[in-house]
């Protein structure tokens, strides 16, 4: 059963479009992202798709006392797939030309999870960065999770309907209210402490399609309208502050807030009030049934799957620079807005068409499967062809990198050594272990002190003195620990260092922290952030399979730090101006969170009386706007953007300390 057209909700779906666009776009004014919210656009899109199959399903059950799963995915099939399946083929096409070979392999599998309707199960268990991070913006294939949640929503969900249907027709209202409520609540209590779970999965993003379930279901059956006059000027007043807080939202919201949570959910509740109020002729709805937005609308599915590849292949082209190339952007979206025209009217309307055949559809889609499937496969088999880049020996030499290549597993379990010297335990993420490294490299720093490591997840440093059962406890209950504190050498321990990729909740546990800590008397030293990098695009050429058991990788980075991009193009290192210049690059880039993150630490160490390094010095001056991006022997330090260092690095730190008299123990 076709359903009437409404103008409204096409506009509604301009809006929710354009506003992802933008915010991938990342667009800045005074160094605050424009449209900052833009990723709630697909929250929007999650109630329109609800309210719209939903009511389809209800309304044929109505009127005919049946419903036809055969139909219903037949018409889901129609919508969705040609069009996936030419942007797919076509970004693939694109994608070898221009990914370098580990991306190109990531993205050929992100295509085979896509297919099977799986991308967020891959993005949620493969990719332990967030949606908003800098890192997700390089991956091509990224925004098809919001895809597949609902295509597994439309399988599931209609046999939820038949079925309540058929035995608890009375209670179908209630059930998914019910189901709408659970959700909700799950969505707010797992995304406080499993963030990422939360976003990508089904049972915690449902109660957004639920809400539009809920409006199809009222509109079906007009009794339970609660005689509502929808022209009066209450329900204009009300759709009027519905539209205000989806603008709210979309500008002021950002990635500090929880999401999904209760926090969003007024956000649904005013998308689903605008579709409510169908018939009322106001402001609102003039403005969302007007021509531009109904057009754009239209078009919007296709421009979702064209917008973000096109620009992750900018972003892999231009690497950092590309974050400042305002034209090129703008230029990205016109683009992708006119290949969208051209898929909506030559392959969505072409495949809709009622004398499109099944037989025609299917072998249409075999086809395109086939095109699609083989050189995915190919390009896995192959590592993204790694030997294609034809690499001088002068280049593997240089860009040869080695990452941890001096620590071994047991140094992490091992307890400290009895004997005269001063314990030194390190706690922290992967940074920590980096300092780690550092410190084991000096001779001098050795024979006065005995150092030794634990590992904390990243935002885990508030696991010390945590004792109920959250994301973190996973940390210390691999060993039956409650916490740091039944660690044997945290407790033989004389000195206790901090050191982790600082964010926003292990700042927030922070003074929680030292306070703890300084009830034990052991001397406290806090370290700084490293310099972490914004906007790059750093890729390994050698995805290592395996780790050895000394965990020792041999990467080759390609992309586009300005060092290693330097070396690419001209087969050479950089002379001493060439290189001031791209240590000026180095600084561009540096997370500037970082500096602040650094002021803050100050503070707080000052506050408790501990002491504190700043590890930033030591590679970045600040006044002079330049970070170090090579040790004098023209070896890399920096092995990516997050600020991990190489094992050359690390002995360049190391001496460097010595130099400065920058890490004494009293």
């Amino acid at each position: 059963m076709r359903l009437k057209y409404r103008p409204d909700i096409d506009g509604l779906r301009a809006i929710a479009v354009l506003s992802v666009v933008l915010y991938h776009a990342k667009f800045s004014i005074l160094g605050i992202n424009f449209l900052q919210g833009g990723f709630l656009g697909v929250d929007i899109f999650f109630v329109i798709s609800g309210y719209l199959i939903t009511k389809q399903i209800l309304l044929e059950i109505k009127s005919t006392k049946k419903f036809s799963f055969h139909e219903f995915y037949i018409r889901r099939i129609k919508r969705i797939i040609p069009a996936l399946f030419f942007i797919t083929l076509t970004i693939l096409v694109i994608g070898n030309i221009i990914l370098l070979p580990i991306p190109l392999e990531q993205f050929a599998e992100s295509i085979i999870y896509q297919l099977g309707f799986l991308s967020n199960f891959n993005f949620w268990h493969h990719y332990h960065f967030g949606y908003m991070t800098e890192q997700a913006l390089r991956l091509p294939f990224l925004h098809t999770w919001s895809l597949s949640l609902e295509e597994q929503f439309y399988l599931l969900f209609p046999i939820f309907i038949i079925l309540i249907f058929k035995f608890f027709k009375k209670y179908l209202f209630f059930l998914i209210f019910l189901g709408f409520i659970a959700s909700l609540i799950l969505s707010h209590f797992f995304s406080s402490i499993y963030q990422s779970l939360s976003f990508y999965m089904l049972p915690f993003r449902a109660w957004e399609l639920l809400a539009g379930s809920l409006i199809a279901y009222l509109k079906v059956y007009p009794n339970y309208n609660y005689r509502i006059n929808i022209n009066s000027l209450f329900s204009k007043i009300i759709i009027f502050l519905s539209f205000l807080i989806i603008i709210f939202y979309l500008f002021l919201f950002d990635s500090n807030f929880q999401h999904p949570s209760f926090f969003t959910f007024l956000l649904i509740l005013s998308v689903s009030a605008i579709i409510w109020f169908d018939k009322n002729e106001n402001l609102v709805t003039k403005l969302l049934s007007n021509k531009l937005l109904t057009s754009l609308g239209l078009i919007s599915y296709s421009l979702y799957l064209w917008h973000y590849p096109l620009f992750s292949f900018a972003r892999h082209a231009y690497g950092p620079y590309f974050e400042n190339m305002v034209f090129l952007k703008i230029l990205i979206i016109l683009f992708s807005v006119i290949l969208s025209i051209f898929t909506f009217y030559f392959i969505e309307k072409t495949f809709r068409k009622n004398s499109f055949s099944k037989k025609k559809l299917f072998s249409s889609l075999i086809l395109f499967l086939f095109l699609i499937l083989a050189p995915s496969y190919l390009i896995i088999k192959n590592e993204g062809f790694k030997n294609r880049l034809g690499l001088t020996e002068f280049q593997k030499k240089i860009l040869n990198i080695d990452g941890y290549s001096i620590f071994k597993k047991n140094d992490e379990n091992n307890s400290f050594n009895e004997d005269d010297k001063k314990k030194v335990l390190i706690i922290g993420n992967s940074h920590g272990k980096d300092f780690y490294e550092t410190l084991k490299l000096n001779d001098a720093l050795l024979k006065n002190y005995n150092i030794k490591y634990f590992f904390t997840q990243v935002h885990c440093i508030e696991g010390i003195v945590t004792t109920g059962e959250n994301s973190c406890q996973r940390t210390f209950n691999r060993d039956k620990l409650k916490t740091l504190r039944d660690i044997k050498k945290f407790k033989d321990a004389d000195v206790l260092i901090l050191k982790t990729r600082w964010q926003k909740k292990s700042l927030n546990s922070l003074e929680k922290t030292i306070k703890y800590l300084k009830q034990t008397n052991k001397k406290i030293i806090l370290i700084s952030d490293f310099a972490s990098f914004k906007n790059s695009s750093t890729i390994s050429y050698q995805k290592p399979r395996k780790f050895n058991k000394n965990f020792q990788q041999k990467i080759y980075f390609l992309e586009s730090f300005p060092l290693e991009r330097f070396i690419l193009d001209n087969n050479r290192f950089p002379n001493k101006n060439e290189l001031i210049k791209i240590e000026k690059d180095y600084y561009l880039f540096l997370d500037k969170k970082v500096i602040k993150n650094n002021i803050f630490l100050k503070k707080v160490a000052k506050k408790y009386n501990v002491t504190f390094l700043d590890h930033l010095k030591l590679i970045c001056d600040l006044d002079g706007k330049s970070c170090i991006a090579s040790t004098p022997n023209k070896e890399i330090i920096h092995r990516d953007v997050s600020g991990h260092i190489t094992k050359e690095g690390s002995k360049y730190l190391s001496r460097k300390m010595d130099e400065k008299g920058w890490f004494i123990i009293d």
